[in-house]
């Protein structure tokens, strides 16, 4: 599942001065990277429910409408390959901030 927030990420990061915007991105990536270190060791539903509900509220509050993509998430594999691809993505903007 590949989307591109992009466009997202720069409407957030616009609001705050460059650096804000630094340490921000940087809080970003960290929860990201928790994120993903958590869904490695996904033993149960309950457990991939819970780092679901972490990552649904950053893309939340970066404005990012991911709530039918959420929901088609179904093992933490696949969690792990949104994660890294968001993760990506804002990896890609850090010359832009």
């Amino acid at each position: 599942m590949r989307i591109d927030i992009s466009d997202n990420l720069r409407h957030f990061f616009v609001r705050y001065n460059e650096e804000r915007r630094l340490s921000l991105w940087q809080a970003l990536l960290d929860e990201l990277v928790s994120i993903k270190v958590q869904a490695q060791f996904v033993e149960s539903d309950e457990q991939l429910n819970a780092v679901k509900h972490k990552f649904k509220g950053i893309c939340r509050y970066l404005a990012i409408e991911f709530d039918m993509q959420m929901a088609q998430i179904i093992s933490a594999e696949q969690l792990l390959d949104v994660v890294g691809h968001i993760y990506e993505q804002v990896v890609a903007i850090k010359d832009e901030l």
